[in-house]
């Protein structure tokens, strides 16, 4: 990645000093899905998703920062993707769900 300075910021900065750059992407808004939904097991955490079928498929994830009842998730789910929220039933691959609107 290139960085482009300020104009006044090239009097200050020299070559071989240190600096902390923080990065964002404006490319995508982050996903984030209530923390009760996470499944986890051992280290591993998934979310139980929806597939074209309308069956549950135990999906893994990569999970970012927490902010209050939620989680952003960095890798594993895509925006739009159906995914169960929470169940009063145990979960597991292959169920027949029924999408209710």
């Amino acid at each position: 990645a290139t960085i482009k300075l300020p104009s006044k910021a090239n009097e200050e900065v020299k070559t071989g000093m240190y600096a902390r750059v923080k990065m964002t992407s404006t490319q995508g808004k982050k996903i984030m899905i209530p923390k009760k939904a996470v499944v986890r097991q051992g280290q591993l955490n998934g979310i139980y998703t929806v597939n074209n079928q309308g069956r549950t498929t135990l999906r893994w994830l990569r999970l970012g920062k927490e902010f209050e009842d939620k989680v952003e998730v960095l890798s594993g789910l895509q925006p739009g993707e159906k995914y169960i929220a929470a169940s009063e039933y145990k979960l597991e691959d292959g169920l027949t769900v029924q999408l209710i609107d």
